[in-house]
């Protein structure tokens, strides 16, 4: 394995016009042949969401309607308000992450804040 420098430059050069997030995909097809005639299907998705978690970041408790909930986190998602977790380094109970700019402006939630100094909190 390989530091992405390439791909880290393509994403730099997207980011110079327009917002693009990075958020975790999980690929659980894979399949361990044990024999001739046996396979075990690893990994499973319950294994995978144990390692990763995205948190998404809402203004308040979600709808109880599965649309309207599916649409409030679909909207954070395309704004940016969440994070990525490898939890099989250490969970992120109660974990917060947040930048503090000039004249107190706080961005906890994706939003674009046009700030050169400032300090980034956990």
């Amino acid at each position: 394995m390989h530091y992405p420098s390439d791909s880290l430059g393509k994403w730099d050069l997207l980011n110079e016009h327009e917002s693009y997030y990075g958020i975790y995909a999980l690929d659980t097809h894979g399949e361990l042949e044990i024999g001739n005639k046996i396979s075990l299907h690893f990994p499973t998705y319950r294994s995978m969401f144990e390692i990763m978690t995205v948190y998404v970041r809402t203004d308040g408790f979600l709808n109880r309607d599965a649309k309207q909930a599916s649409a409030e986190i679909m909207t954070s998602l395309k704004q940016g308000r969440f994070f990525n977790v490898v939890e099989a380094i250490a969970p992120a109970n109660g974990f917060d992450a947040f930048f503090n700019g000039c004249y107190r402006q706080t961005n906890r939630d994706g939003r674009f804040l046009p700030i050169r100094s400032g300090e980034i909190g956990y």
